[in-house]
C-alpha cells in the first residue's frame, strides 16, 4: 500500500554519478551494472533515478531503477511518458504544493487490511457462486499446467548454473520497422523476429561451448501482458508467462524464425500461465535455482513511438536491464523506442563470461534475416 513520506528528501531518490574513463559505452553499462546491484532500500519508495556524468560523447546517462512490484514492463513505460515531455519546448508543468497526509493510525491500518481481506473473500465467494465462471477457471489453470507437462523438460545446458552476485551487460540495436517488414513476410511478429535472433545468439554460444547439436531446441520464458486495453497506464505487476521454443539446432535463421512464429501463434491462443497467490509465487521463486523448464530469460515490451525529451534535451535510447535469478544465467530485454529495436543482454559475469559470443551470434541472425542493425549512438573517444 502507497503511504505519504512526511521526511521525504529527494536526494534519496535522485542522484548523479561520475562514469568511470574513458566514458564510451562499456563504462556507461559497468556504472549502471555497479549501481543497480544493491537492493533498493525498502524503508523507502522503491525508486531511484541516477544521472550519470563523464561521457566522452558529451551526452548524459540516466538509470532509473525501478521495483518490479511497483510496476511490469507496461507500467514502466506509461512512467516514462509522465517524467518526459514529447516536445523540447514543452512548458513546465506547475507543481502544487504538497502536503503530507497524516500517518494513519494502527487501527485504520487494521481496518484496511481487514476490508481487504472482505473484498478478496467476497470475490472467491462471487467466483464460486458462478459455476460456469469457476469451471472456466478450472478449466484455463488446467490448460496452462497440461502446457507445461506436454512440452516437457528443458534441455540440459551450461546456460543453467546457480546465478551469483555479479552481472555483465551488453547492448545490440536494430530497426524496428525492418523487424515489422521482415515479421509480416514471414506471418510472424516482431517478438517472434526478437525471439528467432536470441536462437542466433544462443546458437553461437553453445555451439563455442561444443554443446550445439542437430534438432536442439532451447526453451526461453517470455513475458505476457494479462492487461487489458484500458489498462494500459495502471500500476502494478500484471504479467502472465509463456515458454517459446528456440530451435537453435537448426543453421537456417528464416526457418527457424518460422517454426517460432508458429509456436508462439499457438501458445498465444492458451491462457498464459500465472502463479497465482502469495504461497504459489513465493514457491516459484524456491524452486528457481534447480528449475528444469526454461534455460533463459526474454522480455519484449513496447515502447514510446515518438521521441521523449527532458529539460528541452532529446532522450536518445532508451534500454531496460533484464533480471537473471536462480539457475538462469541469461536474459534478453527489448525495448523499442522512436523506430529503434533496443536489445540489452545480461549474464552472469562468472557463469556466462563469453556474453560476446552471444551479442556477436544475435547481431548477426539480425543481419540475415534483414533486420538491418544500427550504428551505435555513443561513440568511443577520439
Amino acid at each position: 500500500m502507497w503511504l505519504d513520506d512526511a521526511g521525504f528528501d529527494i536526494g534519496q531518490h535522485v542522484r548523479t554519478h561520475a562514469i568511470a574513463p574513458p566514458g564510451d559505452e562499456a563504462s556507461l553499462l559497468d556504472t549502471c551494472v555497479e549501481l543497480n546491484e544493491p537492493p533498493l532500500d525498502r524503508s523507502r519508495s522503491l525508486r531511484e533515478l541516477w544521472f550519470l556524468t563523464g561521457l566522452a560523447s558529451g551526452d548524459m546517462g540516466m538509470l532509473l531503477r525501478l521495483h518490479h512490484v511497483a510496476a511490469d514492463g507496461m507500467a514502466a513505460v506509461a512512467l516514462l511518458g509522465s517524467m518526459f515531455d514529447f516536445a523540447p519546448d514543452a512548458p513546465s508543468p506547475v507543481a502544487a504544493r504538497w502536503v503530507p497526509a497524516p500517518a494513519p493510525s494502527s487501527w485504520a491500518l487494521l481496518t484496511d487490511n481487514l476490508r481487504r481481506h472482505a473484498a478478496a473473500l467476497g470475490a472467491i465467494g462471487s467466483r464460486l457462486g458462478h459455476p460456469a465462471q469457476a469451471l472456466r477457471r478450472v478449466r484455463s489453470s488446467a490448460a496452462q499446467i497440461g502446457d507445461l507437462l506436454r512440452d516437457g523438460l528443458a534441455p540440459r545446458s551450461s546456460l543453467n548454473r546457480t546465478v551469483g552476485t555479479h552481472r555483465r551487460v551488453l547492448l545490440a540495436r536494430a530497426d524496428l520497422e525492418r523487424a515489422r517488414q521482415v515479421a509480416r513476410a514471414h506471418g510472424a511478429k516482431v517478438n517472434d523476429v526478437v525471439l528467432a535472433a536470441v536462437a542466433g545468439g544462443a546458437r553461437d554460444l553453445l555451439d563455442s561451448r561444443g554443446e550445439l547439436a542437430p534438432g536442439l531446441r532451447l526453451r526461453a520464458m517470455v513475458p505476457v501482458s494479462m492487461r487489458a486495453s484500458s489498462e494500459t497506464d495502471a500500476t502494478g505487476n500484471m504479467v502472465g508467462v509463456m515458454v517459446a521454443p528456440l530451435p537453435i539446432g537448426d543453421a537456417d535463421p528464416v526457418r527457424r524464425l518460422e517454426e517460432i512464429a508458429l509456436a508462439t501463434a499457438e501458445r498465444r491462443r492458451r491462457p498464459s500461465w500465472r502463479p497465482g497467490g502469495r504461497c504459489a509465487q513465493r514457491g516459484v521463486v524456491r524452486v528457481m535455482a534447480h528449475q528444469r523448464l526454461v534455460n533463459l530469460f526474454t522480455s519484449n515490451v513496447p515502447g514510446p513511438a515518438a521521441p521523449l525529451y527532458m529539460a528541452g534535451s532529446r532522450i536518445l535510447e532508451v534500454f531496460q536491464i533484464g533480471v537473471i535469478q536462480g539457475n538462469v544465467t541469461l536474459a534478453v530485454g527489448v525495448l523499442s523506442y522512436a523506430g529503434q529495436l533496443n536489445f540489452d543482454l545480461v549474464g552472469d559475469a562468472d557463469a556466462c563470461p563469453d556474453l560476446d559470443v552471444f551479442a556477436q551470434g544475435l547481431t548477426r541472425a539480425l543481419l540475415e534475416l534483414g533486420v538491418a542493425g544500427v550504428r551505435r549512438r555513443l561513440p568511443a573517444p577520439g
